[in-house]
């Protein structure tokens, strides 16, 4: 296009030369006179087409030069600036700003990996109080800072502005992370966060399989650096107490929940003030005066979330005035009716095609993909998902998780939009698609577990978010008892699948206190289609989660039950599952005999059939029977047998067990370094994996040997860390059996008191399942008392 007027002159004035000559020529062979006139015309033609010539061709070939700018801009240090983002588009202003810039001498830039902290809003308003605080509790040396309040109410947002304040006093960097703690979340755990700062430093470093080593690389690496960590939603103190920094350091730490920490000083965060309610609605619309902003203000009760819910919907509904606005929003109410109304606001202010679309992402139940949205949108192509989606960004209502790289939903928006989820006409049909696809995924993660090595912990991994939305699906297909939602057609056979197909993976990726109910369903729907094969399976799956929790008489029942159908039924392959696991009752009943047999009989049917997984598992069940009849010559045989087959399919999760159980059998034996070599072979599966109810076992024996080792320091370490595992997993019968090993450890150190507290914990756990050790148990507590008693001075007692 720039070339476009040079060649046009060109063309003109070889036009008027052309038309000169022929003046010329016609003047030479007329008989007439030539006039003065004709003749000044024939030179006005020459001169016009030559000069015409001359300035086309002198464009043509002259080197670009940018033309000034049609919009406004500065200069600030040295370098122009354009004044706002529409006109940063133009490509003509851009390319003046290009030439004109002044450079500048380059400078040694800090690596971007270390400068981390996103820009806080640009609507940032007020908050000048708490920003004081924040910054005064700082300057006197307060290491872990934080803030603490209700979801929407702006805590990101004031730590991101204090961050970007007080960045200059931390030279060394700037970590940001988000550790999505929030409600149905999948928190991040200690030691991803702990790789995430090491690799911010050191990219390409090896990285330790042991917590505790991993955890000393990490305050490694920030000791003695000036640095500031924004760790951003945390869940608890337990996900942040290994993580707390040294004294260079300064740990920012925002949250929804309330918790203590030691060292942290937090404020809790309230509405905004008055007058800056006011100006931020102004912010976000210019359309509104001081008297409406202070109404809506009002309204929207001063909290962040509100405000921007509803005032936006004045930038994209012209037609809506302050005082419509206003209107609609209505008296005032709780907090959270009036961020439901300002969301409602946003929601009605789309036309009918995206509301439909949104209201039917109110089934997901946490973060989404790309894809999950497709399957929900059965209409809808890849291409015009994303194009919806996007459309949707817009609107504020969704967001998008560049870390995770999955869509989300705000948890007052998606409580809104679940709520218009379940008036769908066809909720029904969306609440199947929503189930079905995340029972493909997790069946998926299941194949891709079964093929052990490498596939494990991806697996695992990709699992435990499938599993958010396969618990929440399990709980809308329930019956209407249970569940508001309406059914699909094949809510109870998805019931009935569901745990059937991901036998495996349900069983290490969670623990039993959640995966319990999700299989309890799945029975209940067995016997409402009268399903016996799907009910004679649930059951034995039941009796499993029995014995974990070390009811061995409701496991006993489930069992039985379970091994009566498969023989009415003749399915004589499915015989093997509940067989081993009546096994394993009677070896929590201290019947090891009885164990022995029925674990002869799993392992004869897997040869018969080649199921190599299911016979791993009966020979290291083999080898845990002979441990407890004291043959552990005879059991080392079996697990090392067991060991090979978990090795030949690549089984991590089974060879985890293995290493536990043959580190157990070389402990009895007194060989205790082979014991501790073995213990942490098992541990570090466990932590690879995250296994965390393998991770207690294996801190509980790791513990064992420790003590046997006279260790006892080591040894309540290892054994608090197992007993805190047992809690979080439910697991009961870990936890007695702990505790009475703690209580072992403090009556050697004659330390009755604190013996007697963890006694009490497993003899009370003994009570309930009428353990055949509850006699001796107790009368060893009596004993312990005693011995209080004994060393209570009188005036003491």
């Amino acid at each position: 296009m720039k070339k476009a007027l040079p060649i046009i002159l060109v063309l003109i004035g070889a036009a008027l030369l052309i038309t000169a000559v022929v003046f010329w020529i016609d003047s030479s062979t007329s008989p007439e006179p030539e006039s003065f006139g004709k003749s000044l015309r024939d030179w006005i033609t020459l001169i016009l087409g030559i000069g015409a010539s001359i300035k086309g061709w002198m464009d043509l070939f002259k080197p670009d030069k940018p033309t000034p700018p049609t919009t406004q801009f500065t200069v600030e240090k040295g370098s122009p600036q354009i004044s706002t983002g529409d006109h940063a588009r133009n490509i003509q202003t851009q390319t003046y700003i290009e030439n004109q810039t002044v450079q500048q001498p380059s400078e040694p830039k800090t690596p971007k990996s270390l400068n981390q902290l996103p820009a806080p809003p640009l609507d940032f308003i007020g908050r000048e109080k708490e920003l004081v605080q924040l910054r005064q509790n700082i300057e006197k040396g307060v290491v872990i800072s934080g803030v603490q309040g209700m979801g929407g109410i702006g805590k990101t947002a004031l730590g991101l502005k204090l961050a970007e304040q007080i960045a200059p006093n931390y030279p060394d960097g700037q970590i940001y992370l988000d550790l999505r703690g929030a409600h149905e979340q999948t928190p991040l755990m200690p030691e991803q966060i702990m790789v995430h700062v090491i690799r911010s430093f050191h990219p390409e470093t090896a990285l330790p399989l042991d917590f505790g080593e991993l955890g000393a690389m990490y305050r490694s690496v920030l000791n003695g650096k000036k640095l500031l960590l924004f760790y951003d939603n945390a869940r608890d103190e337990k996900q942040l107490d290994s993580l707390l920094p040294p004294k260079s350091c300064t740990l920012f730490v925002t949250s929804r929940q309330y918790f203590t920490l030691p060292g942290l000083v937090a404020i809790d965060l309230d509405t905004l003030a008055p007058k800056d309610a006011i100006e931020l609605i102004q912010e976000i619309s210019s359309r509104v005066n001081n008297k409406d902003a202070e109404t809506l203000a009002k309204r929207c009760g001063f909290l962040p979330l509100a405000i921007r819910a509803a005032v936006s919907v004045l930038q994209r509904r012209p037609d809506w005035s302050p005082a419509e606005l206003i209107k609609r929003l209505g008296d005032n109410r709780a907090r959270l009716s009036l961020v439901e109304s300002s969301l409602r606001l946003s929601y009605d202010s789309l036309d009918d095609n995206l509301q439909s679309r949104l209201r039917q992402l109110g089934v997901f139940a946490a973060p989404f993909e790309k894809h999950a949205a497709s399957a929900i949108w059965v209409d809808a192509s890849i291409d015009k998902t994303d194009e919806l989606l996007g459309l949707l960004l817009q609107t504020g209502l969704l967001q998008y998780d560049k870390n995770t790289n999955k869509y989300i939903f705000h948890d007052l928006t998606l409580l809104f939009l679940e709520g218009k989820c379940r008036l769908d006409p066809h909720a029904g049909e969306i609440l199947g698609r929503y189930a079905d696809y995340y029972l493909n995924l997790a069946e998926q993660a299941e194949a891709d577990y079964r093929k052990g090595d490498n596939f494990v912990l991806p697996a695992l991994s990709g699992f435990r978010h499938i599993w958010l939305h396969l618990s929440i699906a399990s709980q809308r297909l329930a019956s209407k008892e249970q569940s508001p939602w309406k059914k699909p057609l094949n809510a109870d056979l998805w019931l009935i699948e569901s745990t059937f197909r991901i036998p495996y993976i349900l069983n290490v990726a969670v623990s039993i206190n959640e995966y319990y109910p999700f299989v309890k369903r799945g029975l209940e729907s067995s016997r409402i289609l009268n399903n016996l094969a799907r009910e004679a399976w649930h059951l034995n799956y039941i009796g499993a989660a029995y014995i974990l929790r070390g009811d061995t008489e409701q496991a006993r029942g489930y069992l039985e039950k379970a091994l009566t159908i498969y023989r009415d039924i003749g399915d004589n392959v499915s015989l093997l599952l509940p067989l081993g696991n009546l096994g394993s009752t009677f070896i929590q009943m201290a019947e090891p005999q009885k164990a022995v047999e029925f674990y002869e009989q799993v392992l004869e049917i897997t040869r018969e059939i080649g199921d190599k997984r299911s016979e791993e598992i009966s020979l290291g069940n083999l080898g845990g029977a002979y441990s407890a009849l004291g043959n552990f010559d005879k059991a080392i045989e079996y697990y090392k047998q067991a060991l090979s087959k978990a090795q030949e399919i690549g089984d991590t999760y089974g060879k985890g067990n293995i290493y536990g159980n043959l580190g157990g059998a070389y402990r009895i034996l007194g060989d205790l370094d082979s014991a501790l070599e073995y213990h942490n072979k098992a541990l570090e599966i466990s932590k690879e994996i995250s296994d965390r109810h393998g991770e207690g076992a294996d801190w509980d024996n790791l513990a064992n040997v420790y003590a046997d080792k006279g260790e006892y320091e080591n040894a309540l370490i290892a054994y608090r860390n197992a007993l805190d595992i047992s809690k979080e997993v439910g697991d009961i019968s870990m936890e007695a059996n702990i505790a009475w090993n703690i209580a072992t450890i403090y009556h050697e150190k004659e330390q009755y008191d604190m013996a007697y507290r963890y006694m009490q914990i497993t003899v009370e756990f003994e009570k309930k399942i009428n353990h055949p050790n509850v006699k001796a148990d107790l009368q060893t507590l009596e004993e312990v008392r005693a011995k209080i008693h004994d060393t209570t001075k009188p005036e003491e007692r």
